[in-house]
């Protein structure tokens, strides 16, 4: 079965893509790995890239995540045949608990989807996705040494 994703570490994979603005550029560790590898910085981290402030990353993973925890909500609360007000959380409470939920993997892959549109948002779903895929995951994420994947 997939693991679950803690919401710590789909900011540490955009920080990782260097698509996350957190207020401090440390270019330094960008060049030692890029160079480590025989390429040219310039083909592998363009400076021109939009990237994406913190509230914006946190933003994603609400949409991503409480739509589907609202409607597994309802359906409990249907099937239980409990359709009263009482007792139920507020809007803070329920944007509290979806910030601290980890994802699964396709509310993962809604969170890259939605990033890769707000990254390309001029662009069709499928291609702001392909590029997302093609200039993000594989020149910036996916780079030698990959761990192997355990059996």
């Amino acid at each position: 079965s997939w693991p679950l994703i803690r919401q710590v570490d789909v900011y540490s994979f955009f920080d990782d893509a260097k698509i996350l603005d957190r207020g401090s550029q440390d270019p330094s560790s960008n060049s030692d790995q890029a160079a480590g590898l025989g390429l040219d910085l310039d083909e592998v981290f363009e400076p021109s890239d939009v990237r994406l402030l913190v509230p914006d990353v946190q933003q994603i993973i609400i949409r991503a995540v409480q739509p589907a925890r609202q409607r597994e909500d309802q359906a409990a609360a249907i099937k239980a045949g409990k359709q009263s007000l009482k007792g139920k959380p507020t809007k803070q409470e329920q944007r509290k608990e979806a910030e601290t939920l980890p994802l699964s993997r396709p509310q993962f892959l809604e969170v890259l989807l939605r990033a890769a549109l707000v990254l390309d948002s001029r662009a069709s779903v499928a291609d702001a996705f392909k590029s997302f895929a093609d200039r993000i995951i594989t020149r910036r994420v996916m780079l030698p040494p990959l761990s192997p994947f355990p059996r």
